[in-house]
């Protein structure tokens, strides 16, 4: 986070090399090494206040577009003016080099756009249009000139021929760029509608919603397939995947609206400012945040990982079913659902098949190669709760709504056998690694521990209040982690049953739990909205996720432990949770300066507040 500018941020632009940020502000346009977040100059002069920037292709000249409409071109190694361009007559919006750095266009709110030659400082064209201009940019041969206004428009460089005019959109367009390779125009609205238009016919190709309450700023990557905006109604700003449509990160910690953004040159960072004044640098790779599966029309209420990691599975209320690729994001295969509720889903070991615990008291096994299902009802009154496979797949165990835990034969369906000793509705089943035991939690608030071989119950474990809704054995069988409506999570020794440790933190009962493949790590799901993740050795937060719903259905981690999977009212979700080998350096990193305490409690929560930033 960057401190130290004076009012509203007008504008912001990355130097070629992505090491110094421009911000332009009430008072001043500040230089900013964008490692440290330090002031290396303030740039000042005559005039307004700034209102947009642009670096020349070359880093060496720092073109600003004031309020008045006067244009100061500045040079980066001596911080002295080397042109004054004057022409416009309102606030300069948009200015854009060419790639070749020779030219300058300019886009104002005084419904124009103009082109000056850098070296003399020359107005070559002027072009007038219905509305202000808010974005000006160049092809890659530097041939055309995109601007938006009332709409996207393309022209001839250096006369300003009109060239095509992109109709369609129901609002005045915000962002226009092209892509690198300058095959493709993107256009973005106000209203959150991206299309995508063929640069040689000007044909629209694609259309897509991305935020039907309005955006605030818009700003395109530098590859063109990636679109920062920021919503009227939050304090986020979302990374888009312009392709698909499909939102790839979620960038929180903002205390007001977002109303400038900016891409690096090379797409690796992003620059945010907030109406407060705050400018944040953000990592678009691991972006703090998230992935957001779109595709289910409601709450998504289970998850499964493919234990090779490359596919996820998730359910929603309607009984859909969708299994996606972990890589892409995008969904490989959907199982229809019957318009009820999914109340579980789980792969077998091989990954070949997903178990669909249903609403109208079947399990139905979907087979990933043929993508077809055999349907096996499994008796009783009420739905099963959950489903897990036995580790060498021959085997699954569902938690039954009459006491009762039962075992099936795969892939027959055959029922082998009931285990009872619950006297509540049973909630969930997990196997051991070894498949030698089996833990069940219930209704009546204990955990069973079933042995896999007699069929008997070898333990009962009581210590939290209330339902208990989620079981985990550690991935080395020696820890047995539960939780539900009491708000803890507990840890017990296999097979002793013996109290190892009580984690605290959640201030309202927890859903699921989940552990990592290397079993240094548990995460957990709350109806307080989080998800913490802890370390399994000492016991402690190491981080906790938010900007969740308070419904949280389902968490897991992907095969390598660097991806967390969660499901709740507001869908399934995708979460970067590879954590660096000096946490400490890596936060002082991303803020660029010392810790604050807010930003402390924030990334550490565990730990006391202390100075640890160079």
């Amino acid at each position: 986070m960057l401190t130290g500018q004076t009012g509203a941020v007008h504008g912001l632009a990355f130097s070629p090399d992505g090491a110094v940020l421009a911000v332009a502000d009430d008072a001043a346009v500040r230089l900013r090494d964008t490692r440290t977040g330090d002031v290396i100059t303030t740039l000042t002069g005559p005039g307004e206040s700034a209102r947009s920037l642009a670096f020349s292709p070359d880093g060496a000249h720092l073109a600003i577009g004031d309020d008045s409409g006067a244009i100061r071109v500045w040079s980066t190694a001596t911080r002295t003016i080397t042109a004054n361009l004057k022409g416009h007559t309102n606030p300069v919006a948009g200015l854009a080099f060419s790639p070749d750095g020779r030219l300058l266009a300019s886009g104002g709110e005084d419904r124009s756009t103009r082109l000056w030659a850098i070296s003399s400082g020359e107005q070559l064209a002027t072009v007038s249009h219905r509305r202000n201009v808010s974005a000006v940019a160049f092809s890659p041969d530097g041939r055309r000139l995109a601007t938006a206004g009332d709409v996207g428009q393309v022209w001839e460089i250096p006369s300003g021929r009109p060239i095509a005019t992109l109709t369609g959109h129901d609002g005045a367009v915000q962002a226009i760029a092209f892509s690198p390779d300058g095959p493709r125009i993107t256009t973005a609205d106000k209203q959150g509608t991206i299309r995508v238009w063929d640069a040689a016919t000007h044909k629209r190709l694609e259309t897509r919603e991305i935020d039907s309450d309005g955006v605030t700023d818009l700003a395109f990557g530098p590859n063109g397939t990636y679109l920062a905006a920021s919503g009227v109604n939050d304090r986020t700003v979302t990374l888009w995947d312009v392709r698909l449509g499909v939102p790839v990160a979620v960038l929180a910690g903002h205390a007001s609206s977002v109303t400038e953004l900016v891409f690096s040159p090379d797409g690796s960072r992003l620059a945010t400012a907030d109406h407060g004044g705050t400018v944040r640098i953000w990592d678009t790779a691991i972006g703090k945040t998230i992935t957001r599966l779109t595709g289910h029309t409601g709450p998504v209420t289970g998850l499964a990982v493919s234990p090779d990691g490359t596919r996820l599975a998730t359910a929603d209320h309607k009984g859909a079913v969708r299994i996606w690729d972990t890589a892409t994001h995008t969904t490989i295969a959907t199982v229809k659902g019957r318009g009820r509720r999914v109340h579980a889903i789980a792969f077998g070991p091989t990954g070949t098949r997903l178990a669909i615990a249903d609403d109208d008291r079947t399990v139905r096994l979907w087979d990933a190669a043929t993508h077809k299902t055999t349907t096996h009802r499994i008796g009783g009154t009420r739905p099963p709760q959950a489903a897990a496979f036995s580790p060498d797949g021959k085997h699954l165990a569902t938690a039954d709504d009459d006491s009762a835990i039962r075992l099936w034969e795969v892939p027959s369906g055959r029922s082998i056998a009931t285990l009872t000793g619950h006297t509540g509705l049973p909630r969930r089943v997990a196997f051991s690694p070894d498949g030698k035991h089996l833990a069940s939690t219930g209704d009546d608030g204990t955990i069973r521990i079933w042995d896999t071989t007699t069929r008997r119950s070898v333990s009962t474990l009581k210590g939290q209040t209330g339902m208990l809704f989620a079981v985990a054995f550690s991935p080395d069988g020696r820890l047995l982690a539960a939780a539900g409506d009491d708000p803890t999570v507990r840890l017990w020794q296999v097979p002793s049953g013996r109290p190892v440790a009580t984690l605290t933190g959640h201030t309202h009962l927890v859903k699921d739990i989940a552990f990592s493949p290397d079993g240094k790590r548990l995460a957990t799901a709350s109806d307080d909205g989080t998800i913490r993740i802890w370390d399994t050795a000492t016991r402690k937060t190491i981080t906790a996720l938010s900007d969740l719903p308070l419904l949280l259905y389902a968490v897991t981690f992907g095969a390598d432990g660097k991806l967390l999977a969660t499901a709740g009212a507001d869908g399934a979700r995708l979460w970067n949770v590879d954590l660096p080998a000096d946490p400490f350096s890596a936060v002082c990193d991303l803020e660029g300066e010392q810790m604050s305490r807010e930003d402390w409690i924030l990334y550490l929560p565990e730990e006391s507040y202390r100075r640890v930033c160079p």
